[in-house]
């Protein structure tokens, strides 16, 4: 997430949110789960001002990387 997210997102919504994308992750291979929590944490460090966006395509997830709410405007997904 965002700082510019975390302004306007309470602390409550933003556990909520991590809880339910590790509920997502969890479905994972141990080998999977480490290697999408290594490119998130990457991607934030490298990207500190966007917006981290998760939405459902089809059978899968996406984590958007957006310079705003929008997440089919983002630069980068996993």
């Amino acid at each position: 997430m965002s700082t510019s997210q975390l302004s306007t997102q309470s602390a409550v919504a933003r556990r909520s949110a991590e809880a339910e994308l590790r509920g997502l992750i969890a479905n994972f291979a141990p080998a999977q789960q480490r290697l999408i929590g290594a490119m998130r944490r990457w991607l934030r460090k490298r990207l500190p001002t966007a917006h981290e966006l998760v939405y459902e395509y089809r059978d899968f997830f996406v984590i958007s990387y957006s310079p705003n709410e929008r997440g089919y405007e983002g630069v980068l997904a996993i």
